[in-house]
């Protein structure tokens, strides 16, 4: 079985956008990596040949103001695979999405213009022993 290579998203130049510097902290844990935009943000990146899976814990910044829910989006190619439930001030979900045969990642950020939101942790994977749950 081949080895598995993770790649931070933080790594990747985007194509489109610009995702925020600075720390990251959802519902009081504090990520040293990842991203983070604003609601009504999107950014893309040109996904490495052989990806198999995008994860990272999606949510609402600490920093936000309270009482702004959003919704985080993933596409692939311009088709979305992952959405988000709303999500408030300290709301996250996991996103674990099958991005094989991928060549463009998108992430968008659905809300109020301002309010701060990130993706934890986010990577990418090739040779993913989990993609399969991915997928279904």
């Amino acid at each position: 079985m081949p080895v598995p290579e993770t790649m931070l998203l933080e790594t990747l130049t985007p194509v489109a956008g610009m995702p925020r510097k600075g720390p990251i902290s959802i519902f009081h844990e504090n990520y040293e990596h990842g991203i983070g935009m604003q609601g009504g943000d999107s950014v893309s990146y040109s996904l490495p040949s052989g990806i198999d899976t995008f994860k990272a814990i999606a949510g609402v910044d600490d920093a936000a103001s309270t009482g702004s829910q959003v919704q985080l989006v993933v596409e692939v190619d311009g088709k979305e695979v992952w959405r988000s439930g709303r999500l408030a001030p300290s709301g996250r979900q996991m996103a674990f999405v099958d991005v094989h045969s991928g060549h463009q990642l998108t992430l968008r950020a659905e809300g109020a213009k301002g309010v701060r939101v990130s993706w934890g942790g986010a990577k990418v994977t090739r040779n993913d022993a989990e993609t399969r749950f991915a997928r279904r």
